[in-house]
């Protein structure tokens, strides 16, 4: 497992091969979705694509410019995203962004599943990557 790295209050972690987990905690500054995404960044150049396990559930608010910050990652070679914790306001603006993302940069294979927990959206990036017949991450479980 990869060191976590705070940004902000928000904490993100990369676990090889492809896996990049990000845990929010507090309202969202364009400032720090551009570091969040510089780090996925990271994690899709070395693997050639990358898997997205995001707990949402200390999420605050995530301002107009946040949101057009997270633009900046339309072009990760992102293969899945599983969403933990969800508000159903959450969902909206989530569904929304990945909408848009897929519009711009016509991303089909890119689904995006929200889960309950971390090992619920762990599960599902497992069978994900089994079904793309990639390598099996050996990150540890989170909670």
């Amino acid at each position: 497992m990869g060191r976590e790295i705070e940004v902000g209050a928000h904490t993100v972690r990369a676990e090889p091969p492809d896996l990049f987990v990000v845990v929010f905690r507090g309202d969202l500054r364009p400032e720090e979705v551009q570091e969040i995404v510089r780090h996925e960044r990271q994690v899709a150049m070395e693997a050639g694509y990358v898997f997205i396990l995001a707990d949402v559930t200390g999420l605050g608010d995530v301002p107009v410019a946040a949101r057009k910050a997270i633009s900046e990652g339309k072009d990760l070679p992102s293969r899945g995203t599983a969403i933990c914790g969800a508000t159903f306001r959450t969902r909206l603006l989530a569904t929304m962004v990945m909408t848009v993302q897929r519009l711009l940069n016509d991303k089909k294979d890119n689904p995006m599943v929200f889960c309950k927990s971390l090992d619920e959206g762990r599960e599902w990036l497992a069978a994900r990557r089994a079904a793309l017949g990639l390598e099996t991450t050996e990150g540890a479980k989170d909670g």
